[in-house]
């Protein structure tokens, strides 16, 4: 997924589908978007399911700089513009998909990690 361009910010439900290059992730809405990494000293996060339309959009045209699964569930994707998307698993409750070309590569449900490719 590195140099992948997302090429849309769609929304499916109470979940947020990134697509990147030949991939697309689909993030419950939960999963965070802030300016540098969550967390951190001045770093404020919000929650995708709470981003005005405009800004989900604007994350379309921004490449991967680094894309990041943790056995533990979390996911954590550097873009271009310094922004970071963000699914925490600290609570048990990640839950997301990895897709390429409409096939499940990996599945997390409830912080459990199953590769299927």
């Amino acid at each position: 997924m590195r140099g992948a361009t997302v090429t849309a910010v769609e929304r499916d439900g109470s979940r947020v589908r990134l697509r990147i290059g030949r991939y697309s992730l689909l993030l419950d809405g939960d999963a965070l978007l802030s300016q540098g990494r969550p967390g951190a000293p001045g770093v404020t996060a919000r929650r995708f399911g709470e981003l005005a339309t405009d800004e989900r959009d604007s994350l379309t045209g921004t490449r991967v700089l680094s894309a990041v699964v943790f056995h533990t569930g979390s996911v954590r994707i550097v873009l271009s513009d310094g922004r970071h998307v963000t699914v925490r698993a600290d609570e048990g409750n990640a839950n997301w998909t990895l897709f390429s070309a409409e096939e499940a590569l990996v599945v997390c449900t409830g912080g459990v990690v199953e590769v299927r490719a």
